[in-house]
């Protein structure tokens, strides 16, 4: 697959990104609230009729079955974006190792220059949306690299998302609204809700604390939260197909 013209990435820079989140109109935030909070309720629910299919899926998998559930999660993201006829280099897996320390929850990282997503020990349904997060980076490094370091950074050999890139905004944004999506697509295949309540949650709560700080960029700095932001307002407006228009250059910022 080609990569993305850098006249076209220019529009989806931090920068950039930050202007549109300013102009948000903080209006239209609670009716984004109450959708996530009612999906929220709904995905919950649900879950106390699961109980005969939960067990399965609370274990914590070995290292020897990642790949096998990196494929599956690799071909719904591959899916959802269309991206099924498109060449996308290989990409390995593994668990971090014993002395990596997680905060707030289960979490992953995608190292760019080798190729390799590593994530926390944790059940199928935390991995689930993880693996669909860290696999959405790499499709986007697949198709957005090379001019991907910030100016203000060396070529490091290994990067965390979330700094010292110039468009992790976007990143972040997009990464988990595909999470979110296919995690809901697992959800209704296996009628297991547990499969999309953290990707919900994570939204849910975001937007509660834009409503907190009244959408201030001066208070809202993670760009996790600011990515999430923008993406809610930007799917509300005009569908989930602007997950699968950004990775293919479609999409008119």
């Amino acid at each position: 697959m080609n990569n993305l013209p850098k006249s076209y990435l220019e529009r989806c820079t931090n920068e950039q990104l930050l202007k549109r989140i300013e102009n948000l109109p903080f209006n239209g935030l609670e009716e984004l609230i109450d959708i996530y909070a009612n999906q929220l309720k709904k995905l919950k629910s649900s879950g106390t009729q699961e109980k005969n299919v939960s067990s399965k899926f609370k274990k914590k998998p070995p290292a020897k079955e990642l790949p096998f559930l990196l494929e599956k999660m690799r071909k719904s993201v591959d899916k959802f974006l269309n991206l099924e006829k498109e060449e996308i280099p290989f990409c390995n897996i593994a668990y971090f190792g014993a002395d990596t320390i997680s905060v707030g929850g289960p979490s992953g990282l995608y190292h760019y220059s080798r190729q390799l997503i590593e994530v926390e020990r944790c059940s199928k349904k935390n991995l689930c949306w993880l693996l669909a997060h860290e696999y959405a980076h790499h499709v986007q490094f697949s198709i957005m690299n090379p001019p991907f370091l910030s100016q203000n950074s060396s070529a490091l050999p290994e990067l965390e998302l979330s700094t010292n890139l110039q468009y992790s905004i976007f990143l972040e944004g997009h990464a988990d609204g595909v999470a979110r999506h296919v995690s809901q697509r697992h959800t209704r295949r296996h009628s297991f809700s547990a499969f999309a309540i953290p990707p919900v949650k994570r939204m849910y709560l975001t937007l509660q604390y834009a409503k907190k700080e009244k959408l201030s960029t001066k208070e809202i700095t993670d760009h996790h939260d600011l990515g999430n932001l923008l993406f809610a307002y930007l799917e509300h407006r005009e569908g989930p197909g602007i997950y699968k228009a950004m990775v293919h250059g479609e999409y008119d910022w």
